[in-house]
């Protein structure tokens, strides 16, 4: 009877990244910038497109990653009939989400070809809608986020005791971050399809996401322990459920990566890193990867999380982003391979030769492996730096690379200045 609403969608804010571990896509943010989100998304559901598309534009060039924005973004191009630029910004939404029926939906709107905007809404229905749902969203003017929680409300009061519409209204309601709200209307779907183990699963894993945001770590657990339980009956069952097929594995991924994010909030870093790779076996995108790589740093195993970069930068032909390259280094040195790390590093700083924070990584890499001449001339470029935060430890390292090179003098006066910092630290 019901299909999965949408495969993985993310609205993203600065509480539901940091619980994720993709703190880095809005860490910068102030809540300034947040009230700005929610203007943007006013002045469209107010009908002020024109008003609404600067604000998103300069959003979105600060907030490349944000989902939400670019869907705004492309809904209010496709208003504005700037066809071609809004199936340029989809491409790009699409890549990220190939699976968004919401996405494949606007496309069939905007594209020419009649055959490839019915191929693309029987992909949307596979992912997403049962025709019963699509056909009475669609009576009502179509599926558009930003009119949603309406237009639910008003099928909702027509069909009580539809599923359907009652997770429909949930996401309707988690879209304007009102994630309580959602969790409620998220247990009551569930409650209303207990002969529909995946439906139960889509919902309690849309609420350990609505959990997350609220920084419920320990319920989320709890929600995203259901939802996978119910994903791996469905998986196990000689009948899989054809409305479920084209996005059961996508889900069970999700849920695995929302309880991750849970355990990751608690500081449980070995069980969140086994769940990533439980998710990793399902489908191992760079995002998890390096996610599986942090994780599993922090939980001390190295090994794995070295195994994870690698796999990471190898899918992405060998191109090593920083994060990834970072984690590596990490792996590396808790696995004493200091060779291999200052190696490592050195490619590193060929990018970023001013990075005080690497040199001076660097540096104490560098005297693990006895070579205390180049180490010095990492710590010097480092203290020549005059907003240099950690002075101590990089007088300290350097006054241990002079003893070792037995230069006493030199080494004395670095343990003065280390003295004289702390005595005005106190």
């Amino acid at each position: 009877m019901l299909a999965i609403l949408t495969a993985e969608l993310a609205w993203p804010t600065v509480a539901a990244l940091a619980q994720a571990g993709q703190a880095e896509e809005l860490a910068s943010q102030e809540k300034g910038e947040h009230k700005k989100i929610k203007a943007a998304v006013s002045l469209f559901e107010e009908g002020q497109t024109n008003a609404a598309m600067p604000l998103l534009k300069d959003l979105l060039q600060k907030h490349k990653d944000n989902q939400r924005l670019r869907y705004f973004y492309i809904l209010g191009l496709s208003k504005l009939n700037k066809r071609e630029e809004a199936l340029n910004q989809l491409a790009i939404f699409l890549q990220k989400d190939p699976g968004d029926p919401e996405g494949l939906l606007l496309k069939a709107r905007l594209v020419k070809d009649p055959k490839e905007a019915e191929a693309l809404k029987r992909q949307a229905l596979a992912l997403g809608y049962t025709q019963e749902c699509l056909d009475k969203l669609n009576a009502m003017g179509g599926v558009d986020r930003i009119h949603r929680k309406e237009k639910t409300s008003e099928l909702l009061r027509k069909h009580p005791f539809c599923p359907a519409f009652q997770i429909t209204q949930g996401l309707a309601i988690m879209a304007e971050m009102d994630y309580e709200e959602a969790c409620d209307e998220l247990e009551k779907a569930a409650m209303r399809s207990q002969a529909q183990p995946g439906v139960q699963g889509f919902c309690y894993m849309k609420k350990a996401e609505a959990l997350n945001c609220l920084g419920k770590s320990q319920e989320a657990i709890e929600s995203a322990s259901k939802s996978i339980n119910f994903f791996q009956k469905i998986e196990n069952s000689d009948r899989l459920p054809q409305f479920l097929s084209a996005s059961l594995r996508v889900c069970l991924r999700r849920s695995y990566d929302l309880r991750a994010a849970a355990l990751s909030a608690k500081g449980d870093y070995a069980k969140a890193a086994q769940d990533l790779e439980k998710a990793i076996a399902i489908n191992p995108d760079k995002r998890l990867l390096t996610r599986a790589a942090s994780l599993a740093n922090r939980a001390g195993q190295y090994q794995k999380a070295l195994q994870f970069a690698d796999l990471a930068i190898e899918k992405q032909h060998g191109e090593r982003a920083d994060d990834l390259s970072a984690e590596r280094i990490k792996a590396l040195i808790g696995l004493n391979r200091h060779t291999e790390a200052v190696k490592a590093q050195s490619d590193m700083l060929i990018k970023c030769p001013n990075d005080t924070a690497l040199l001076a990584e660097r540096a104490s890499e560098l005297i693990k492996l006895g070579r205390y001449k180049e180490a010095i001339a990492d710590l010097n470029k480092v203290l020549q730096e005059k907003d240099q935060k950690d002075s101590i430890r990089c007088l300290q390292l350097r006054a241990l690379a002079y003893r070792k090179s037995n230069l006493s003098s030199l080494a004395a006066a670095d343990e003065q200045k280390i003295a004289a910092l702390k005595s005005r630290q106190r």
